[in-house]
Protein backbone atom coordinates (compact mmCIF):
# COMPACT_ATOMS: atom_id res chain seq x y z
CA UNK A 1 0.00 0.00 0.00
CA UNK A 2 1.58 2.98 -1.40
CA UNK A 3 -0.18 5.32 0.99
CA UNK A 4 -1.77 5.30 4.38
CA UNK A 5 -5.32 4.50 5.94
CA UNK A 6 -6.74 0.87 6.21
CA UNK A 7 -8.39 0.73 3.71
CA UNK A 8 -12.24 1.02 5.24
CA UNK A 9 -13.40 4.11 3.36
CA UNK A 10 -15.11 2.34 0.74
CA UNK A 11 -17.00 0.13 2.60
CA UNK A 12 -18.21 2.38 4.93
CA UNK A 13 -19.52 4.44 2.26
CA UNK A 14 -21.03 1.83 0.89
CA UNK A 15 -22.62 1.03 4.92
CA UNK A 16 -23.91 4.45 5.11
CA UNK A 17 -25.56 4.42 1.23
CA UNK A 18 -27.33 1.24 2.27
CA UNK A 19 -28.44 2.83 5.03
CA UNK A 20 -29.91 6.17 3.46
CA UNK A 21 -31.74 3.73 1.05
CA UNK A 22 -28.90 4.31 -2.19
CA UNK A 23 -25.89 2.54 -2.84
CA UNK A 24 -22.65 2.29 -4.64
CA UNK A 25 -21.36 1.11 -7.90
CA UNK A 26 -17.88 0.78 -9.29
CA UNK A 27 -16.57 0.53 -12.55
CA UNK A 28 -12.82 0.51 -14.19
CA UNK A 29 -12.07 -0.02 -17.82
CA UNK A 30 -9.04 -2.13 -16.54
CA UNK A 31 -5.87 -2.37 -14.92
CA UNK A 32 -4.03 1.13 -14.48
CA UNK A 33 -7.22 2.94 -15.78
CA UNK A 34 -9.14 4.02 -13.13
CA UNK A 35 -12.13 3.60 -11.14
CA UNK A 36 -15.58 5.27 -10.99
CA UNK A 37 -17.29 5.47 -7.95
CA UNK A 38 -20.96 6.19 -8.33
CA UNK A 39 -23.13 6.86 -5.01
CA UNK A 40 -26.85 7.52 -5.41
CA UNK A 41 -29.20 8.53 -2.61
CA UNK A 42 -33.01 8.75 -2.98
CA UNK A 43 -34.42 12.14 -2.82
CA UNK A 44 -37.29 10.39 -0.37
CA UNK A 45 -34.64 9.36 2.18
CA UNK A 46 -36.06 5.44 3.07
CA UNK A 47 -33.81 3.51 5.38
CA UNK A 48 -32.61 0.40 2.75
CA UNK A 49 -35.24 -1.84 4.34
CA UNK A 50 -37.73 0.61 3.51
CA UNK A 51 -38.61 1.37 6.78
CA UNK A 52 -39.55 5.62 7.81
CA UNK A 53 -36.76 7.97 7.75
CA UNK A 54 -35.49 10.17 10.56
CA UNK A 55 -37.87 12.82 9.95
CA UNK A 56 -41.06 10.28 9.54
CA UNK A 57 -39.79 8.64 13.07
CA UNK A 58 -39.28 12.27 15.00
CA UNK A 59 -41.62 14.30 12.64
CA UNK A 60 -40.86 16.88 10.13
CA UNK A 61 -38.33 19.15 10.93
CA UNK A 62 -39.72 22.62 11.23
CA UNK A 63 -37.32 25.40 10.66
CA UNK A 64 -39.31 27.70 11.89
CA UNK A 65 -38.99 26.44 15.23
CA UNK A 66 -35.27 27.30 15.56
CA UNK A 67 -35.69 30.87 15.24
CA UNK A 68 -33.69 31.32 18.13
CA UNK A 69 -30.68 30.22 16.67
CA UNK A 70 -30.73 33.01 14.39
CA UNK A 71 -27.59 35.13 15.55
CA UNK A 72 -26.71 32.78 18.40
CA UNK A 73 -22.85 32.43 18.89
CA UNK A 74 -22.42 28.70 18.78
CA UNK A 75 -19.08 27.35 19.75
CA UNK A 76 -18.21 23.52 17.52
CA UNK A 77 -14.94 21.94 18.92
CA UNK A 78 -14.31 18.93 16.74
CA UNK A 79 -10.99 17.35 15.82
CA UNK A 80 -12.69 16.47 12.36
CA UNK A 81 -12.30 19.24 10.24
CA UNK A 82 -14.96 17.99 7.86
CA UNK A 83 -17.17 17.17 10.60
CA UNK A 84 -16.95 20.60 12.13
CA UNK A 85 -17.89 22.22 8.58
CA UNK A 86 -20.48 20.47 7.99
CA UNK A 87 -21.65 21.49 11.50
CA UNK A 88 -20.75 24.39 10.74
CA UNK A 89 -22.93 25.03 7.80
CA UNK A 90 -25.79 23.53 9.17
CA UNK A 91 -26.29 25.49 11.95
CA UNK A 92 -24.96 29.11 9.65
CA UNK A 93 -27.92 28.12 7.48
CA UNK A 94 -30.22 28.45 10.55
CA UNK A 95 -28.63 31.68 11.54
CA UNK A 96 -26.10 30.74 13.70
CA UNK A 97 -22.70 32.69 13.77
CA UNK A 98 -20.41 29.35 14.22
CA UNK A 99 -17.03 29.53 15.53
CA UNK A 100 -14.00 25.95 15.39
CA UNK A 101 -11.98 24.93 17.31
CA UNK A 102 -9.73 21.50 17.19
CA UNK A 103 -9.24 20.73 20.17
CA UNK A 104 -9.56 21.22 23.68
CA UNK A 105 -6.91 23.96 24.30
CA UNK A 106 -8.17 26.55 21.01
CA UNK A 107 -11.80 25.26 22.42
CA UNK A 108 -10.93 26.63 26.06
CA UNK A 109 -8.90 29.67 24.41
CA UNK A 110 -12.54 30.31 22.51
CA UNK A 111 -14.74 29.94 25.03
CA UNK A 112 -12.53 32.48 27.31
CA UNK A 113 -12.57 35.02 24.54
CA UNK A 114 -15.73 35.47 23.62
CA UNK A 115 -18.13 33.61 25.59
CA UNK A 116 -20.75 31.85 22.94
CA UNK A 117 -24.14 30.88 23.23
CA UNK A 118 -23.85 27.46 23.27
CA UNK A 119 -21.42 24.95 23.23
CA UNK A 120 -21.12 21.43 20.78
CA UNK A 121 -18.23 19.41 21.64
CA UNK A 122 -16.81 16.33 20.71
CA UNK A 123 -15.25 14.02 23.31
CA UNK A 124 -12.42 12.47 21.73
CA UNK A 125 -10.45 15.20 21.17
CA UNK A 126 -6.61 15.07 20.68
CA UNK A 127 -4.92 15.59 23.92
CA UNK A 128 -7.57 16.37 26.53
CA UNK A 129 -10.58 15.32 25.74
CA UNK A 130 -13.95 17.01 25.99
CA UNK A 131 -14.73 15.67 29.60
CA UNK A 132 -11.75 17.62 30.39
CA UNK A 133 -12.94 20.43 28.37
CA UNK A 134 -16.20 21.03 30.04
CA UNK A 135 -15.17 20.15 33.33
CA UNK A 136 -12.43 23.26 33.25
CA UNK A 137 -14.92 25.27 31.71
CA UNK A 138 -17.61 24.89 34.34
CA UNK A 139 -15.00 25.23 37.14
CA UNK A 140 -14.06 28.73 35.47
CA UNK A 141 -18.71 29.55 35.58
CA UNK A 142 -18.20 29.19 39.08
CA UNK A 143 -15.17 30.98 40.04
CA UNK A 144 -16.01 34.06 37.88
CA UNK A 145 -19.92 33.97 38.59
CA UNK A 146 -20.60 33.55 34.61
CA UNK A 147 -24.32 32.05 34.12
CA UNK A 148 -24.30 28.60 32.75
CA UNK A 149 -23.25 27.78 29.33
CA UNK A 150 -25.47 25.18 27.53
CA UNK A 151 -23.61 22.26 26.13
CA UNK A 152 -24.37 19.39 23.96
CA UNK A 153 -21.48 16.60 23.66
CA UNK A 154 -21.24 14.92 20.63
CA UNK A 155 -19.90 11.91 20.34
CA UNK A 156 -19.64 8.14 18.62
CA UNK A 157 -19.87 6.62 22.31
CA UNK A 158 -23.45 6.27 22.43
CA UNK A 159 -23.96 3.54 25.22
CA UNK A 160 -26.22 4.81 28.42
CA UNK A 161 -23.14 5.01 30.38
CA UNK A 162 -21.11 7.02 27.93
CA UNK A 163 -24.66 9.70 28.24
CA UNK A 164 -24.03 9.21 31.98
CA UNK A 165 -20.24 10.39 31.83
CA UNK A 166 -21.02 12.82 29.75
CA UNK A 167 -24.19 14.58 32.03
CA UNK A 168 -21.61 13.80 34.82
CA UNK A 169 -19.12 15.73 33.30
CA UNK A 170 -20.91 18.99 32.64
CA UNK A 171 -22.77 18.35 29.69
CA UNK A 172 -26.44 19.32 29.22
CA UNK A 173 -26.95 16.65 26.81
CA UNK A 174 -25.43 13.72 24.76
CA UNK A 175 -26.06 13.64 21.21
CA UNK A 176 -24.49 10.20 19.85
CA UNK A 177 -22.72 10.21 16.13
CA UNK A 178 -23.15 9.50 13.71
CA UNK A 179 -26.91 11.88 13.64
CA UNK A 180 -28.77 12.88 11.41
CA UNK A 181 -28.95 16.92 11.23
CA UNK A 182 -32.65 16.91 12.47
CA UNK A 183 -32.19 14.84 15.42
CA UNK A 184 -28.95 17.55 16.69
CA UNK A 185 -31.38 20.33 16.06
CA UNK A 186 -34.48 19.24 17.96
CA UNK A 187 -31.90 18.77 20.70
CA UNK A 188 -30.20 22.05 20.75
CA UNK A 189 -33.86 23.72 20.23
CA UNK A 190 -34.86 22.20 23.14
CA UNK A 191 -31.37 23.36 25.05
CA UNK A 192 -32.03 26.96 24.05
CA UNK A 193 -36.00 27.33 23.82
Amino acid sequence: RASGGLGLGLSIVKHLAELHGGGVELSSPGLDAGTTARVWLPLQPTMADGSPTLDSQFGAFDDAALAGLSGRRVLVVEDDRDAAEMLGHILEDRGAQVRIAGDHDSGLAALQARRPDLLLSDIGLPGKDGYALIRQWRTLEVQQGLPRLPAIALTAFGRPDDRAMALDAGFDMHVAKPFAPQVLLKEIQRLVA
